[in-house]
C-alpha cells in the first residue's frame, strides 16, 4: 500500500466515524422530538446517513443506522436506543466497507 492509498483510507475512515458521530446525534434529537419516522435520511457534506426503526420496545428503539460517503464506502451499525434516557444502550458493528 502506498503512502498516498494509506493517508486515503485513513481519511475516509475519518469520514465514516464522523459520518456516524453526527448522524447519532441527529437521530436522537429527531426522535427525542417525537419527529421519528421508521426510517429517514440525513445529508452532510461528506455523505448520508440512513436509520431504519427494525423494532419498538416500552422502553427500547432497535435502529440500522448505515452512512455512506461521497466515495461510497459504507459503514451499518445497530443501535438499541433507550427511549427515556435517549442513549445508547447497545452498539453492533454490522459492516464497514
Amino acid at each position: 500500500m502506498t503512502e498516498k492509498n494509506f493517508s486515503f483510507e485513513q481519511e475516509e475512515i475519518f469520514i465514516i466515524e464522523s459520518l456516524m458521530q453526527m448522524a447519532i446525534v441527529d437521530l436522537v434529537h429527531e426522535i427525542g422530538m417525537m419527529e421519528q419516522n421508521y426510517s429517514s435520511e440525513f445529508h452532510y457534506d461528506n455523505g448520508t446517513a440512513t436509520y431504519w426503526i427494525l423494532e419498538e420496545s416500552h422502553d427500547t428503539f432497535n435502529i440500522q443506522l448505515k452512512v455512506r460517503t461521497t466515495s461510497d464506502r459504507q459503514r451499518v451499525v445497530r443501535v438499541l436506543l433507550d427511549k427515556e434516557q435517549m442513549r445508547v444502550k447497545e452498539w453492533i458493528e454490522l459492516t464497514m466497507g
